[in-house]
């Protein structure tokens, strides 16, 4: 899901939890990614700000939109089942699973009566995509879907 949401072939996230969560400036604006789910939006330009699971007491944030990225370290490789090879650095830390983590598949249930979640086919279909068309078009084609989306948010569809 979150290569579709970024338009890109990873994100990086820092996970932390909601409620010392504070918002400098304005908040926000959301979108359901899912019945499950929200993402939030800057409200000025449309930039992805955050991701939470709506009954989850944490949220992620993408590490490129805090003020020094670079005093945070990975620690662990997220939805490993999605992940691009030709785009991967095995660098030794753990890697999980999206559609083996239970808890994640049973809010899945819960929510649409599924038991995998809404966008890994769509993930696994890019990897099919990619074999014949160049990386940059496939970036280019979501990252542009991306801004059309950030777009409406802006423009108040989605709220």
């Amino acid at each position: 899901m979150c290569q579709l949401a970024l338009g890109n072939t990873r994100a990086a996230s820092l996970n932390l939890r909601k409620s010392p969560m504070r918002w400098l400036n304005a908040p926000p604006r959301y979108s359901a990614s899912s019945k499950i789910a929200r993402r939030g939006f800057c409200s000025h330009c449309g930039k992805a700000l955050s991701f939470e699971l709506l009954d989850s007491e944490r949220m992620d944030l993408p590490v490129g939109s805090l003020d020094e990225p670079g005093q945070l370290k990975p620690t662990e490789h997220v939805g490993a089942g999605s992940r691009v090879e030709r785009w991967f650095r095995d660098d030794g830390l753990p890697q999980t699973r999206i559609d083996e983590n239970s808890a994640i598949q049973q809010r899945w249930r819960d929510a649409d009566g599924i038991a995998v979640m809404p966008g890994l086919q769509a993930v696994l279909l890019g990897d099919r995509v990619m074999d014949w068309l160049p990386v940059k078009w496939v970036h280019r084609i979501a990252a542009a879907v991306f801004a059309v989306l950030g777009v409406l948010v802006l423009a108040g569809f989605g709220s």
